[in-house]
């Protein structure tokens, strides 16, 4: 894949997790790690903080039964690609076994946020084609990792060949309808993939079927709907599969995020962190909601140990963010170091996989680079994926390069779509203003607060750069 390719070697001169948790830019602004199906996690800190408990600041020093952890889990993930690893040598002309490697290690990236896992997975995928031959191949397994890398256009070709296999088994039919309502709903087609996510659940329901209503209502800023949804999703699970467990209960404390109710969101997280332990991506919604409450030396130490363990650009720069509200030079200065540092990581991650890692990029080089690096990335974004919050970032792009007209054009166009956001309201209350339309700045702002109460504050960033 080589649509981002060009463009990432003069980039910066000196950047199944299915609700996308939309960051305005700016201090303690909601950081997200990867969106669509991608996501990430970590290991633990022991911090407290005065006058709270550590159930109400949000400690990460929850002892841990080691077989329920983050951490075991990646072990077994481990054990598990050496088995298929050595297995593959063994039958060096089995694509099978090929395939079975590379899912493993895009388990292992879905669990450990690590990009290298997605590109082990995808040298794999690679291998196993040259072993199949023509015709033949892991074509779901494909589909389903430039799904999570976020390369929408490859993915129809490989559903039509597992479509056209002699035998289509009904699990493999319902895969494949599920990632093609998928891409629907993230190229925009959101009647389609509504539709098709409502057929799958009459045909056959379960959690799946129920996560995947609770997101489309997500999207379409239905939170009541979702929560319901998502509701169902944790009646279905079978067993007690802690991950699947948590990341529900991280969705709950999503949803209450994007409606500006921080405490209940905390209380999902830490009901997350209880039940799979040193589950990292719990961890970083704990550390943002405690730098979003003012707990900014709880929040430190919580970012340091996240990119100690992680190495993630995202919460360098929330760590930058927090030593920026210090008074202090060293402070500063320090933040400034770790700016600089999450602009390197960024630029190692677009040389890696641009599509995934292109709308965190976007985000970042906005505050801290020039149209010439973050307008781009944002256009070839929007191409991957023409709708949500890829249209709320070109937007935003278009407006901060002075293509405010350009910038207008989309927004109104995708108000005009089911998707609904506090961010997108807040986004086009401080652009109706900026076109000099008042009332209509004033509905919007209306409509954000109603939403997130929180949104506007958000956007002061958005609105002093337009300004």
């Amino acid at each position: 894949m080589q649509i981002f390719r060009e463009r990432i070697a003069p980039l910066c001169p000196g950047s199944d997790h299915i609700f996308s948790n939309k960051p305005a830019l700016g201090i303690f602004a909601t950081l997200s790690v990867w969106s669509t199906v991608t996501v990430l996690w970590l290991c633990s800190v022991t911090v407290s903080y005065a006058g709270e408990s550590a159930s109400q600041a949000g400690n990460f020093s929850i002892k841990s039964d080691s077989t329920s952890s983050y951490q075991h889990a990646i072990s077994v993930l481990d054990s598990q690609i050496r088995h298929h690893k050595a297995l593959s040598e063994k039958h060096s002309t089995s694509w099978v076994r090929l395939q079975r490697l590379a899912e493993a290690q895009m388990q292992r990236g879905k669990l450990s946020g690590d990009i290298n896992d997605f590109v082990a997975a995808e040298e794999t995928l690679h291998k196993a084609f040259e072993v199949a031959g023509p015709g033949a191949g892991p074509f779901l397994t494909r589909a389903a990792l430039n799904f999570t890398l976020h390369r929408l256009p490859l993915i129809e070709s490989d559903l039509a060949s597992a479509e056209s296999a002699l035998i289509v088994t009904p699990r493999s039919k319902e895969t494949i309808n599920s990632i093609r309502a998928d891409v629907d709903l993230y190229q925009g087609r959101y009647e389609q993939a509504k539709k098709l996510y409502t057929q799958a659940e009459k045909l056959n329901p379960s959690t799946s079927t129920a996560t995947r209503l609770a997101n489309y209502h997500f999207q379409a800023g239905d939170y009541s709907q979702a929560n319901q949804w998502l509701t169902q999703a944790e009646q279905r699970v079978v067993g007690n599969p802690e991950h699947l467990l948590a990341w529900i209960k991280l969705q709950f404390g999503i949803i209450d995020l994007s409606r500006g109710r921080l405490d209940e969101a905390l209380a999902h997280y830490n009901e997350s962190l209880a039940i799979f332990h040193d589950y990292w991506l719990a961890q970083e919604h704990i550390a943002e909601i405690n730098a979003m409450q003012g707990r900014l030396m709880l929040a430190e130490q919580q970012y340091r140990q996240l990119v100690k363990d992680t190495h993630n650009p995202n919460f360098m720069i929330a760590l930058a963010e927090v030593l920026s509200e210090y008074e202090d030079e060293e402070s500063q200065t320090e933040a400034v170091e770790w700016m600089s540092a999450a602009n390197n990581e960024f630029q190692q991650q677009l040389n890696a996989i641009p599509e995934m890692v292109a709308g965190h990029a976007v985000q970042h080089f906005m505050q801290t680079a020039g149209a010439d690096v973050y307008l781009p990335l944002a256009q070839e974004n929007y191409t991957l994926r023409p709708a949500g919050d890829s249209a709320l970032l070109l937007i935003q792009a278009l407006a901060l390069s002075d293509q405010l007209p350009q910038a207008m054009e989309l927004l109104e166009s995708t108000l005009q779509t089911p998707f609904k956001t506090a961010d997108l309201y807040a986004t086009a209350s401080v652009l109706y203003e900026a076109n000099q339309q008042p009332t209509d700045a004033a509905s919007y702002t209306r409509s954000a607060n109603a939403m997130n109460p929180l949104a506007i504050n958000d956007a002061s960033w958005f609105k002093e750069r337009i300004n």
